[in-house]
């Protein structure tokens, strides 16, 4: 989710966190399915503090155009 490095800043002891289609991050797993019961698409979808990390670090070296392209 394009807000994971905004989200994992704001909460710096989460490891993962859990992301609704609307863009809305959860620490708790089940909050977030709650919410998502309540969208249009009801897809939760966990990252973990290293995926985000990983994921900036791609789009710093290889820019937004080449990791999008990858998908």
């Amino acid at each position: 989710m394009k807000h994971a490095k905004y989200y994992f800043k704001k909460h710096p002891k989460a490891d993962v966190l859990y992301f609704t289609a609307d863009d809305m991050a959860f620490t708790d797993a089940k909050m977030a399915e709650e919410h998502a019961m309540v969208l249009e698409d009801d897809l939760v979808i966990p990252i973990t503090r290293k995926e985000a990390t990983a994921a900036i670090k791609d789009i710093q070296e290889l820019g937004w155009y080449a990791v999008l392209m990858e998908e």
